[in-house]
């Protein structure tokens, strides 16, 4: 079961600092590049039954790497002030 940005956000980020942050970041585009390795894979079964799909993944797990950055972007702003 995937959860919202939000959940994500007060799970993995919240209070987090920005080396912290950027290393969320950093995971989660690894994972959407291991997603879409796997369904771009000649031997991808796309008639296998598995829950959430892996476009499923890809959708929720850019939502929380658009979070990540719009943290990261919040955390900066405090840093200049």
């Amino acid at each position: 079961m995937m959860i919202s940005p939000e959940s994500y956000y007060e799970e993995y980020l919240k209070g987090k600092t920005k080396e912290e942050i950027m290393t969320a970041i950093r995971g989660l585009k690894q994972e959407i590049g291991r997603l879409k390795s796997t369904l771009e894979n000649p031997d991808y079964d796309d008639n296998a039954i598995i829950h959430p799909d892996k476009f499923t993944c890809i959708y929720w797990t850019r939502g929380y790497l658009e979070k990540a950055k719009e943290t990261l972007r919040e955390n900066m702003k405090g840093a200049f002030k």
